[in-house]
């Protein structure tokens, strides 16, 4: 190990770095999984909101067909009351 110059101990660091167990793969798995988890929640969340877009669509729908109805019924009762004269 006295023996060992510059580059033998360059050469060591680099391995350290680059190993299969190495900071650098180690860092490289560490920012995988964690785009996996983000990549997952994006997916949840888009899931999530469709389902909630769905709803929403659904409940406008009812509620412009509700609100044709009172209207169809208001110019009905409009008519109904009208004076003769008007008629």
């Amino acid at each position: 190990d006295e023996n060992k110059g510059f580059g033998d101990l360059l050469n060591e660091k680099l391995r350290d770095y680059t190993g299969v167990q190495g900071l650098i793969s180690t860092k490289k798995e560490e920012a995988q999984a964690r785009i996996d988890r983000i990549t997952i929640q994006i997916t949840d969340d888009t899931t999530r909101l469709d389902k909630r877009y769905d709803i929403m669509a659904k409940q406008f729908i009812e509620l412009d067909t509700y609100m044709r109805k009172m209207t169809s019924q208001s110019d009905f009762l409009k008519q109904m009351f009208e004076p003769e004269t008007k008629k």
